[in-house]
């Protein structure tokens, strides 16, 4: 019978809480119709420094669907998604995070949504239990991200989310960018979803992330926006940008040229002609680089570029 659920769990420092994470999504899977399916677990140990790694060995030992990817250092949340997707056999593939804020209990409903035919659908952490400010910094950064994107979507940071395995494999990842799939995938035409989840407070340890998240994310969603919007087409936007200067640099220009026509003097006397000059030097330069990008666009990073595993242990 082949996998029908992978469900993705990336890590760093989680030791206190792998065990209780294990033990609820089992009682999920034991609890519900995923009974009937073949289900496989895959932590990601984004080079851990504390016992995690010897707490997921004793874990596949005694469990014969646990399968556990040890990266050689910290790569990062991405990095760890990105290795847990190429591993993942499932036709569904769940994420999850591993600091037990996330409810394994919402699994099934993250299912149910993907078999009404979305192709992804992520977690809304409706009542969120963290910090005010945390909160606040997270709605504006979420209403902005969906204001850009076009997507009505009110948690991009969710970890909880569930894809079909064919948008996994059309969509590469790298940075930063795991909280933006669902936007990728939007604009690649798969059908996105979202289901009301619930969140709980972090019992064990401190978060791994700062309020600098926050803003490292709308540089990200920059990323994105070029990226999806202007990767197959790079010269629109540095060749409009381009003809801008050279647009106002050959007005500029035609001006001063219509000064010295008249027999009059214009070196030292009109610094809009260092002006003109330099908006139509940058105007060349700047379509000169649309045309080179348009050269390099089918050069792209593969996902298997962005971590390295040190210690695979398969599911039996």
């Amino acid at each position: 019978m082949e996998t029908y659920i992978s469900i993705v769990i990336p890590l760093f420092n989680e030791a206190p809480s792998i065990c209780e994470l294990h033990d609820r999504i089992q009682t999920v899977l034991n609890n519900s119709l995923l009974l009937e399916k073949k289900c496989e677990i895959i932590f990601v140990d984004d080079g851990s420094n504390d016992n995690s790694f010897e707490i997921l060995k004793s874990l596949h030992k005694k469990n014969q669907n646990i399968k556990v990817l040890k990266l050689r250092k910290k790569f990062g949340k991405t990095a760890a998604l990105a290795a847990g997707f190429l591993e993942a056999e499932g036709e569904i593939v769940i994420t999850t995070d591993a600091d037990l804020q996330n409810d394994p209990a919402d699994i099934p409903n993250l299912i149910e949504k993907i078999n009404q035919g979305y192709d992804v659908v992520s977690g809304w952490r409706k009542k969120r239990k963290d910090g005010f400010a945390k909160i606040i910094l997270s709605r504006i950064y979420n209403a902005v991200t969906s204001f850009f994107s076009r997507i009505p979507i009110h948690d991009f940071n969710c970890g909880l989310k569930a894809y079909k395995k064919q948008v996994l494999k059309e969509i590469k990842i790298y940075g930063t960018l795991h909280r933006y799939i669902p936007v990728i995938a939007h604009w690649k035409g798969f059908h996105v979803g979202e289901i009301s989840v619930a969140h709980n407070k972090r019992i064990h340890g401190k978060s791994k992330y700062g309020m600098n998240r926050i803003f490292e994310g709308f540089w990200d969603l920059a990323t994105v926006i070029f990226f999806l919007r202007f990767n197959q087409k790079p010269l629109h936007l540095f060749g409009n940008i381009g003809v801008v200067f050279l647009f106002f640099g050959l007005i500029i220009n035609s001006y001063i040229m219509s000064i010295w026509l008249r027999f009059h003097s214009i070196m030292g006397r009109h610094p809009l002609l260092i002006l003109g000059v330099m908006l139509m030097i940058l105007g060349v330069q700047l379509v000169s680089l649309g045309l080179l990008a348009e050269m390099i666009v089918n050069s792209s990073q593969d996902n298997k570029d962005v971590f390295s595993i040190k210690e695979k242990l398969e599911h039996k």
